[in-house]
């Protein structure tokens, strides 16, 4: 499976650490975390200037900040090493969208 992670990818939480040197930094800036081994779908992609690539989740939004590295306000992102895809947006789509037919079938049919 490819490993570039997109918009509309199911991913898998495959690490929530956080270091305890970075804690008091990550509640204040995240007060909404990631669990371990927890799915989630992919918001946006923030690719931060080519500097560090970032995702952001649905169900898990935080309050944006300001971001000196970057020089600008955005909701902090988690990092992409995070994750690991379980499902591409495409795939999803397709199962969604064969969903879509059974249950016309079905209808059609009954």
């Amino acid at each position: 499976m490819n490993d570039l992670l997109d918009i509309g990818d199911e991913v898998i939480c495959k690490d929530a650490s956080i270091k305890p040197e970075n804690k008091i930094s990550v509640n204040k800036n995240f007060p909404v975390w990631i669990k371990q081994d927890a799915k989630y779908i992919i918001r946006d992609v923030f690719r931060n200037d080519d500097i560090v690539v970032g995702v952001v989740l649905q169900n898990r939004k935080n309050p944006e900040i300001y971001i000196p590295l970057l020089k600008r306000m955005q909701e902090p992102a988690f990092a992409f090493w995070r994750f690991e895809k379980t499902r591409s947006a495409y795939q999803i789509a397709e199962e969604k969208e064969e969903a879509v037919v059974k249950k016309f079938d079905y209808d059609f049919l009954n």
